[in-house]
């Protein structure tokens, strides 16, 4: 994932670590699908269409700063999340 500024002070650099991280415009739209810890990190908009989003899309970090996930439009089904951090970690949510 390249550098991006979230904010004045933060990038996407400081989002990235020990945990998987979902950068999107619209934070809301996807905390409720979160099947097990996951840093929700506010994409600002301008950056959204450089990473290929609207308004409700998202993309999933691994902690490696790699992205998992794209999901341009917003979540395909309620599973989405869930299915992508399966894929990925080969284990189910606790």
């Amino acid at each position: 994932m390249p550098h991006l500024w979230l904010a004045r002070d933060r990038s996407t650099l400081d989002t990235f670590g020990e945990w998987f991280t979902l950068l999107t415009p619209d934070p809301a739209a996807w905390t409720h699908q979160a099947p097990w810890p996951l840093h929700v990190e506010a994409l600002p908009g301008e950056h959204a269409d450089l990473c290929g989003l609207t308004s409700h899309g998202a993309l999933l970090i691994r902690p490696d700063g790699h992205i998992g996930a794209r999901w341009p439009g917003g979540p395909s089904s309620e599973a989405a999340l869930h299915n992508a951090l399966t894929a990925i970690t080969g284990r189910s949510a606790p």
